[in-house]
This record gives C-alpha cells, sequence and structure tokens, in this order.
C-alpha cells in the first residue's frame, strides 16, 4: 500500500537519526543512558526511533503524521518502530533465515506474500 512505501521510506531516511557513533555493545558494557532507557534491547534502534518519533510528535513542522487519520497514523507508527528495529545487525541472520524459508514455503509468486509482507518489509 502506499502507507507501507511510505513507512520504508522514512525509516530507511531515519534509521540512523541521532547515532552517536559507538555501537549497542559497547552502550552495553558501559551501561550507558541509551542502554538503561532501552534495557540493552536494540540500543540504538530504539533511540533512533523514540528520537525520531518524539520530535515529530512535539513539533508540529516536522510531524508528517498531523493529517493522518488515527489508524493510519498508529499503523505508520508500528511500521516505522519495527522498521527501524529490524536494522539491528543481531537481527539479521535470524531475519534472513526466515525470509529464505518463506521464499521457500510461498514461492516467488507476489501475489503469494500478502500475509507476510511485514516480514519482506523488514528484509528491505
Amino acid at each position: 500500500t502506499d502507507v507501507q512505501v511510505l513507512a520504508l521510506v522514512l525509516s530507511a531516511s531515519m534509521h540512523d537519526v541521532g547515532h552517536d557513533g559507538l555501537n549497542n555493545g559497547y552502550h552495553k558494557r558501559a551501561m550507558s543512558k541509551r542502554a538503561l532507557a532501552f534495557n540493552d534491547i536494540s540500543i540504538q534502534e530504539n533511540y533512533h526511533a523514540s528520537h525520531v518519533l518524539t520530535r515529530m510528535a512535539e513539533d508540529e513542522t516536522v510531524n508528517l503524521f498531523i493529517h493522518f487519520s488515527d489508524l493510519q497514523r498508529t499503523e505508520m507508527r508500528r511500521m516505522m518502530i519495527e522498521l527501524i528495529l529490524n536494522t539491528d545487525m543481531s537481527k539479521h541472520f535470524t531475519m534472513m533465515t526466515d525470509f529464505k524459508n518463506e521464499v521457500t514455503k510461498l514461492g516467488t509468486d507476489p501475489d503469494a506474500w500478502h500475509s507476510s509482507v511485514d516480514l519482506l518489509m523488514g528484509v528491505m
């Protein structure tokens, strides 16, 4: 859908906003404020999503959701959070295995992939 395409484009362009040049392992070992805020789980990715979505909520000039319906905004936020969290490299091999298994199960016909759109978007 158009909303899914927009979520992909926005997430791709915002997935490293506010990156401090350090990785999740460093933050976890250092018990940084980011690590503590996000309970050591996808620390940087959670920060990026939170930073972007908080800024949008606080500043009408960058709030792309202002003219969305409640349902569209909720779905867009859900997709963006999921897509940004999927950039955590610790999830890469599991996600690729899931994707390969889905290709084996569903084949290459795009019409067969309707129930697996989130997985497909996640590997993009």
